[in-house]
């Protein structure tokens, strides 16, 4: 089994997909009773591909989970899952998995990187605000002061969009 093959088997199923094979349900929330350790309330979260329990702080991938529910070996583990032979069309599933997954990973960066650089400047206006702020009502404002006056809603509100 090389890497390649692994990666797709990682991408082939969802969390979703096998707990749906395991016959376990997931609650509303997302969560399940972790099988790992005896619990009454569900602390296992299930996500796309993958599940961390905030009981026993156990978690993983999709191999993971099988391969520790399962108790099978890496290998075994594997091949439950069909890593020995994946057919064009599951192929092609995995590849526009993987192809949505790193647009959505992608998207995210660069809206992190757009929300930083809001907030740096929101931060410089608000200090520009407060240390241009007239004293009295008869001081005429700085220019630092109106400007900072007239983009910190605009930045504001591209923030909250960004949210």
């Amino acid at each position: 089994m090389n890497k390649i093959d692994v990666s797709e088997v990682k991408l082939r199923y969802s969390m979703k997909d096998i707990l749906e094979r395991l016959g376990i349900e997931i609650n509303k929330k997302g969560f399940i009773c972790c099988p790992f350790h005896n619990e009454k309330t569900p602390s296992l979260k299930i996500y796309e591909h993958s599940y961390f329990c905030f009981g026993c702080g156990t978690g993983g991938d999709v191999i993971d989970f099988v391969k520790h529910y399962l108790n099978l070996t890496f290998p075994e583990a594997i091949e439950y899952l069909g890593g020995a032979s994946l057919s064009f069309s599951e192929q092609r599933k995995i590849m526009n998995r993987k192809r949505d997954y790193d647009k959505a990973k992608s998207e995210e960066q660069e809206r992190k990187q757009k929300y930083d650089a809001l907030m740096d400047k929101w931060i410089r206006l608000d200090r520009q605000r407060k240390e241009f702020a007239p004293v009295s009502q008869f001081e005429q404002p700085h220019e630092k002061f109106i400007e900072a006056i007239k983009e910190l809603p605009l930045i504001e509100h591209e923030l909250d969009n960004l949210k």
